[in-house]
């Protein structure tokens, strides 16, 4: 999307206003780039509590707008949580844990174990 630039055009409430404006279009990442963009959010959310601590101060209003903004593209990006991974029996390669074929080497996989079968055994309930 490009935004023509003009002299009247350029204040920062100037592209906030066209930012509430634009209709956001649901991206497609790979688990590999989902994954790189969380690690880089999660740089940035340490970055920002290094310069103003793990809360803002009271009438720091540069504190209060940066984790404002931070907040709503972190919305808008909307990635969840990683997808739950196992291995390939065959290739070792990872998979999501409800697939039923390795995209890699495309061999069937078997169902996955349930996450009370997954545990170990010290750590089941009455064992």
């Amino acid at each position: 999307m490009h935004f023509p630039m003009s002299a009247r055009s350029t204040s920062a409430s100037s592209f906030r206003r066209a930012a509430l404006n634009i209709s956001f279009v649901p991206m497609t990442l790979s688990d590999a780039e989902a994954a790189v963009l969380r690690l880089l959010l999660g740089d940035v959310d340490r970055e920002i509590a290094a310069l103003f601590g793990p809360a803002p101060p009271e009438g720091t209003l540069a504190s209060a707008t940066l984790r404002a903004s931070w907040a709503r593209l972190v919305g808008v990006l909307a990635l969840g949580p990683a997808p739950e991974l196992r291995a390939c029996p065959a290739c070792h390669s990872d998979c999501r844990r409800a697939a039923t074929l390795c995209g890699n080497c495309w061999t069937r996989l078997p169902p996955a174990p349930s996450a009370r079968d997954a545990a170990p055994l010290a750590a089941r309930p009455g064992t």
